[in-house]
């Protein structure tokens, strides 16, 4: 790796996953932008590991870190990176990750309330979700395609079908355009309602373990970024709009929850929603 400058001005992260902890002490490496967004930059290591830098409005996530969006703007597809001692070291400027916070990524459990489970039961089945619209068009095909598929998941979980689970995640993988593909979403959802409100499964089935095998299937079956949101959840890892969430949920107090639930549905063209709907099988699911 060439030397860095010593001259370049110096910018502050403002906080970043704890999963990268470990790449920041590591010895002197390069990271390549994989690509760029209006509000996100992902960088790809020689070794395959993943990162991305983002400003404020994404926000913390599982693998995140939080920068000045002045920084980030500047980035182009395939420019080099380098990572060293707590610093990102760009072309122009140099990221000093020494005082940034350090974030959790991993969502724990939360005491759920019947009346506050039914409430969001029923506000979550009025979310808009091409997987779950009889309108004619491209998203009813899309539906289509989904409802069995939705249908069978649910139907191993229920009778504790790790096989059938699992094949029925690869199948809604990748399913639907863009770089998180609605199937991907909804199963982001359903791993995220797992963690924050684990059920009892039939068969002496763990819903720990289950994330982690619908993560780890699903991941390998879609686009690469959407592949580490899955790898993230399966691992009960997410990003700030769902912590946001679950603390509005321990809470019990429906305009915080609203307002959690508006932060996800702010996400993609209907990423959140298709999270959403999946986060709402989840909780509402009684296996056997």
């Amino acid at each position: 790796m060439p030397p860095i400058p010593s001259s370049l001005p110096i910018r502050r992260a403002t906080s970043y996953s704890r999963n990268l902890r470990t790449y920041f002490a590591l010895p002197a490496r390069s990271w390549r932008v994989f690509s760029t967004h209006t509000h996100a930059c992902n960088l790809l290591s020689s070794e395959g590991e993943w990162m991305a830098l983002v400003d404020q409005q994404h926000g913390n996530g599982p693998f995140h870190v939080v920068m000045p969006a002045a920084i980030l703007r500047q980035r182009e597809a395939n420019e080099i990176v380098h990572v060293a001692d707590n610093f990102l070291h760009f072309s122009e400027a140099s990221l000093d990750l020494h005082s940034a916070k350090l974030w959790e990524p991993h969502l724990e459990p939360v005491t759920l309330r019947s009346h506050t489970l039914s409430w969001l039961h029923e506000k979550i089945q009025m979310i808009d979700s091409p997987l779950f619209t009889s309108t004619p068009s491209a998203r009813q095909t899309l539906a289509t395609l989904a409802a069995p598929l939705i249908e069978q998941l649910c139907q191993g979980l229920q009778q504790g079908e790790q096989a059938q689970i699992i094949q029925a995640a690869q199948q809604l993988a990748g399913l639907g355009p863009g770089l998180t593909p609605a199937g991907d979403d909804f199963l982001l959802g359903l791993m995220a309602a797992f963690t924050l409100h684990p059920p009892r499964l039939a068969q002496n089935l763990i819903s720990a373990a289950i994330c982690a095998a619908i993560g780890n299937a699903a991941a390998q079956r879609t686009t690469r970024l959407s592949g580490q949101w899955l790898h993230a959840a399966g691992r009960g890892e997410f990003g700030a709009a769902w912590h946001q969430l679950a603390n509005a949920l321990e809470k019990a107090d429906q305009a915080p929850i609203q307002q959690a639930i508006a932060r996800i549905l702010a996400a993609g063209a209907t990423s959140g929603a298709d999270a959403l709907r999946g986060f709402g099988m989840g909780l509402t699911l009684n296996p056997v």
